[in-house]
């Protein structure tokens, strides 16, 4: 069995390998005796997949700082792996601030006509949260290309990425706000941070590890509300 278990997003699933192996342990001590009455006690043996071909190093090390989030706040929602690493360099994500949508696009469609050769394909995508904002990007721009949510684009890769609006439309709301706890030269406003109560960030996590890690090349993240990215 393989997978990535941090890309979990189906509500009410929170698969981790370790319980693959606790069930495994049962399953065996329950068996009967064999032939001989003992025992053929079953070891799965695991191995890390780590060496990711697909992202290059500047995507990868967004995606590491999310896991990191994970198993500092919900160490139990996901396996203890070892990172992953690319052998091949890129560019940094890019986070657009202080910029409305309908500057973006309108850049967008500029630099198309200049350059017929630079479209949203079917290696470009817009990542968004939900139906609702998948609507709103194409009410902005009819022609704008492919666009999908979070969930429709989970085990899909695209050279490039636009993440549109993931922090203005998050449920989370003002729960981001706990991770600053994470920085050590801050300080203010840091609330403290409660498990229960601030549970919907592991979700939130998940996703934002799905979206960062479809892009292959390039990365961009643009929210209305710039003061939800900072």
């Amino acid at each position: 069995m393989a997978g990535d278990v941090a890309q979990c997003i189906a509500r009410g699933s929170n698969f981790r390998f370790e319980d693959l192996y606790t069930l495994i342990y049962q399953w065996d001590h329950k068996r009967v005796l064999s032939e001989n009455n003992r025992y053929t006690s079953f070891k799965p043996k695991k191995f890390e997949l780590n060496i990711n071909y697909r992202s290059h190093r500047g995507i990868l090390q967004l995606a590491s700082s999310v896991i990191h989030l994970l198993k500092e706040f919900f160490p139990n929602s996901i396996g203890k792996l070892s990172p992953e690493f690319s052998e091949i360099g890129g560019p940094q994500p890019i986070i657009f601030e202080d910029c409305q949508a309908e500057t973006l696009f309108a850049l967008r469609n500029n630099i198309e006509n200049a350059n017929a050769f630079i479209k949203f394909g079917a290696d470009q995508v817009i990542i968004v949260r939900n139906e609702k904002a998948k609507q709103r990007v194409k009410d902005l721009n009819s022609n704008i290309g492919l666009v999908l949510t979070v969930f429709e684009a989970k085990g899909m890769e695209f050279n490039d990425v636009l993440l549109y609006d993931f922090f203005t439309d998050s449920p989370a709301l003002l729960n981001w706000r706990v991770i600053l706890s994470e920085l050590d030269d801050y300080s203010g406003g840091i609330r403290e941070f409660i498990p229960d109560k601030h549970y919907i960030l592991c979700s939130e996590f998940k996703h934002l590890y799905v979206a960062i890690t479809r892009a292959r090349e390039r990365l961009w993240i643009f929210d209305e509300d710039s003061e939800k990215i900072k």
